[in-house]
C-alpha cells in the first residue's frame, strides 16, 4: 500500500545545514520502503510516497 507523507517545517529547524530532507525519515525502518521524495522547498514542504 502507497501513502503519502507531508512533512512541513518552520524556517528555523530547515534541515538544508545538517543531513538535508533525508534527515526526516529512517532509511532502515522495518517494512517501509521509500518510492519518491519531492520537495517544495521554498515553501518547507517535503513529501514522502512510502510503500507499506
Amino acid at each position: 500500500m502507497l501513502f503519502l507523507i507531508t512533512q512541513v517545517h518552520a524556517p528555523e529547524s530547515c534541515p538544508k545545514d545538517e543531513g538535508g530532507s533525508k534527515r526526516f525519515y529512517n532509511a532502515d525502518a522495518e517494512g517501509i520502503k521509500l518510492r519518491a521524495m519531492y520537495g517544495a522547498f521554498a515553501e518547507l514542504f517535503i513529501y514522502y510516497v512510502v510503500w507499506v
